[in-house]
């Protein structure tokens, strides 16, 4: 059975919805495709749309899950998809490639800087290319050059540290303040 991993805090930023009726429209080409959602809920609209679109079979709401638990549920997915409205930094996304799992991601998440072009990039609203790119993801391991993309997916989040943005805010803050003093020193005197 190929699971889709839906990892998520259960707003509604996280466009659970739309994932779900990608979800459907995915199962008409790869039927064995599911969708694990973990995550606190605060709304009742996917579980009824689950029913709405005849999903109970394809689709578990866990609920909070531990760290060991999220590593497993990671690691275990066919595809990890995380099709926010908006997002920050998109932890999910980096954790998911570093153990080699495709990730299908929104255009509006902040991991691009990390994983450049190795993620596969959605728009949030578009239930259709969601679903395309499920299916396109979720055959990856078959394809040699999607595996090669998974892999530089890899590499690219194992490599990247905290310490990186943090170095490259300090340099802004720097140079910032480089800046401020200059004008300073030319208006004193």
């Amino acid at each position: 059975e190929l699971e889709i991993k839906k990892v998520l805090e259960r707003i509604a930023r996280k466009n659970v919805e739309t994932l779900i009726a990608a979800l459907a429209l995915a199962r008409k080409r790869l039927p064995e495709l599911s969708l694990v959602v973990a995550g606190r809920e605060d709304s009742a609209a996917p579980r009824a749309m689950v029913q709405a679109l005849y999903l109970e079979h394809a689709v578990r709401f866990l609920g909070e899950v531990s760290d060991a638990e999220l590593a497993s549920l990671y690691a275990g997915s066919a595809v990890v998809a995380q099709p926010a409205w908006e997002e920050g930094f998109c932890l999910p996304a980096m954790e998911a490639a570093a153990l080699g799992r495709p990730v299908v991601i929104s255009r509006a998440a902040g991991v691009s800087e990390v994983l450049a072009d190795t993620p596969w990039y959605v728009e949030p609203g578009n239930a259709v290319a969601i679903a395309s790119a499920l299916v396109i993801a979720a055959e990856a391991g078959g394809d040699p050059a999607r595996r090669a993309r998974l892999e530089a997916g890899e590499r690219a989040a194992l490599a990247w540290t905290w310490e990186r943005p943090a170095s490259r805010l300090i340099d802004v803050y720097q140079k910032t303040l480089g800046r401020a003093r200059t004008t300073r020193s030319r208006g004193a005197a």
